[in-house]
């Protein structure tokens, strides 16, 4: 990123590369100590996985990869929003989709009685990219993107991405994005953006 292109990110969204890019560098703990899985998490007590897996990234491929995604949307957003609404979103937007990814592995073990669901370990921004995904399709419904060279509806392209990623990227976690997905659907559709409200002191500038 050049000099002048930073210049013009937001501080909040400039704030998350760095946090992001410093744990990449300087990791609180090992990746394997800090993902986030079922059985790590409440049969081990694991609980500061929540709060730290989302920033820790597997390799520098996946951290890249994240941030240049996180990058567009992170300015549109916190421009659209506010930063304080902002960095209160992100915040509550890394511990959710931590929890939704949980409840999605044991919904799954519990269906299937295959216990490798609640042992496969997560790391990554990706699940609140799904999430902030949904909050930019929504501020354009009727509208169209491209992905991987088709024409889709806003409505299904976060949907799409889903497919398209991992069919392309077989070891992308599925479900870290669905949980995503949900927690986004959530808040455009759902309960959360009136609870956040209820539970700040303050509003967005513009919230979806």
């Amino acid at each position: 990123i050049q000099m002048g292109n930073m210049m013009n990110i937001p501080p909040v969204t400039l704030a998350v590369l760095g946090l992001n890019t410093y744990l990449y560098l300087f990791p609180a703990a090992p990746v394997m100590q800090v993902c986030v899985s079922l059985k790590q998490v409440f049969e081990f007590k694991g609980w500061r996985r929540l709060l730290l897996s989302p920033l820790h990234h597997a390799d520098l491929l996946h951290l890249f990869f994240n941030m240049a995604f996180f990058l567009p949307s992170g300015k549109r957003l916190e421009r659209r929003l506010g930063g304080a609404w902002f960095v209160y979103l992100l915040s509550v937007f890394s511990l959710l989709t931590r929890l939704v990814y949980l409840a999605l592995q044991a919904v799954l073990t519990e269906l299937t009685q295959d216990q490798s669901y609640s042992t496969t370990c997560a790391v990554g921004f990706s699940g609140v990219l799904f999430a902030l995904k949904v909050l930019s399709y929504q501020d354009n419904p009727d509208g169209e993107s491209s992905v991987m060279g088709y024409t889709v509806s806003n409505r299904y392209a976060t949907w799409a991405e889903l497919i398209v990623i991992q069919i392309t990227t077989p070891r992308a976690s599925f479900i870290g994005h669905l949980a995503g997905i949900l927690v986004g659907l959530l808040y455009t559709a759902g309960p959360l953006k009136a609870i956040m409200e209820i539970c700040a002191c303050f509003k967005s500038k513009d919230a979806y």
